[in-house]
């Protein structure tokens, strides 16, 4: 009676094994090559180039909570609801341009930002820094509070 040689079997079961697993590692590394976020770049958003300018205004301080494109026009008319009494920004005023409003929490004080438009003389907990989309320059820093940028239903301004 002959017994199988049962070894050669294994054998080939594991070289199978190793093939098959080689042939998975190589499509996970070449599907690695590919990115799904193709659309994610400086071309993509028009606020990209803003975020790094707006933390160059904070002397990157704060907590980033959010980038929103708009209008200079449309933000003057969100400042105005925030406050009546007070002088709009200067840069902000002029000719409609396409602006970022990128938002930042943590404790803000005017003489520690680049163009400050401070609405209380208590410390801010809400700094939204306007970007222009064209050059990325900063044309004002608004420091409020985020519950008064709440109470006037700024949606441009709240985190």
């Amino acid at each position: 009676m002959t017994v199988p040689h049962r070894p050669a079997r294994l054998v080939a079961r594991v070289r199978r094994a190793e093939t098959l697993w080689c042939l998975c590692a190589a499509a996970v590394l070449l599907g690695g090559c590919g990115t799904v976020r193709i659309g994610i770049g400086p071309n993509a958003n028009p606020c990209y180039r803003a975020v790094a300018a707006a933390a160059d205004a904070l002397h990157h301080k704060g907590h980033l909570t959010g980038v929103k494109p708009t209008d200079t026009a449309s933000l003057l008319q969100a400042l105005r609801q925030l406050s009546d009494h007070e002088p709009v920004p200067s840069a902000l005023t002029g000719r409609r341009e396409a602006v970022c409003v990128v938002s930042y929490t943590g404790e803000f004080f005017p003489a520690k930002v680049r163009a400050p438009w401070q609405l209380r003389r208590a410390p801010a907990d809400l700094a939204a820094v306007v970007v222009r989309t064209r050059d990325a320059r900063p044309l004002a820093t608004i420091l409020t509070s985020r519950s008064a940028a709440r109470r006037a239903r700024i949606a441009v301004l709240s985190p």
